[in-house]
């Protein structure tokens, strides 16, 4: 991973998906459906994805092309037979790519559990698909209701997963690290003892802010 992406990652390292979600409308959340095998680590890094239909060796393939801080996202067509499992999980983390989300099978979930590497998947099956065919490159992939393009930012927490358009990574991140200063500001003073009642008027002050933002964000969009 070059500078410029590495310094973007770090920014997406300190936020968290529900502000990136509060950010923009350009954020797009996965609809529930897919289970994480470690819930509490978290995800980020640029979508490398693909598509196949019970057969894993395109993901074999996507693997020898990955770049490290990836994610790779398996458009798995809804199909029940395992495209993804210890092994491959193994090889993804050894290459240092940030996460696997995989919208089909998967299996060997007690090892994968034991490899330090987030992984979503929608459903296990001990049976494995087949290792026959290589699938046309997938620029873009429908995963949860959403598509996500090759480069996308993907980022992955407690919460869910959310796709940040690459062109738009820097616009987002620029409003969504402003939202959340002022959430752990209101954090903070509720932590010390603060009702909410206390807060309203920085309350209205965050909403206030986040319009401003908003706004400075769609002017600086529609100048693009």
């Amino acid at each position: 991973m070059d500078k410029a992406l590495q310094k973007i990652k770090e920014r997406f390292d300190r936020l968290d998906c529900a502000s990136l979600c509060d950010a923009s409308p350009l954020v797009r959340a996965f609809a529930p459906g897919l289970t994480p095998i470690h819930p509490n680590k978290r995800m980020v890094g640029r979508a490398r994805t693909i598509c196949c239909t019970n057969d894993y060796l395109t993901v074999i393939k996507a693997l020898t092309e990955a770049q490290a801080g990836e994610v790779l996202v398996v458009d798995g067509r809804r199909q029940t037979q395992a495209v993804f499992g210890e092994l491959l999980a193994a090889e993804a983390h050894r290459l240092g790519l940030s996460g696997a989300v995989v919208d089909g099978a998967v299996r060997d979930l007690a090892g994968m559990k034991e490899i330090d590497f987030p992984v979503y998947y929608r459903w296990t099956n001990p049976r494995a698909g087949r290792a026959e065919v290589i699938e046309p490159p997938g620029d873009v992939v429908s995963v949860c209701g959403v598509s996500v393009f090759m480069g996308d930012w993907i980022m992955g927490d407690a919460d869910g997963i959310v796709v940040i358009p690459g062109a738009q990574a820097d616009e987002v991140l620029a409003v969504a690290e402003e939202i959340q200063k002022v959430e752990e500001k209101v954090l903070a003073s509720v932590r010390k003892g603060a009702s909410l009642a206390q807060i309203l008027k920085f309350e209205e002050f965050r909403r206030e802010h986040e319009r401003d933002i908003r706004s400075r964000l769609e002017y600086h969009l529609s100048e693009r």
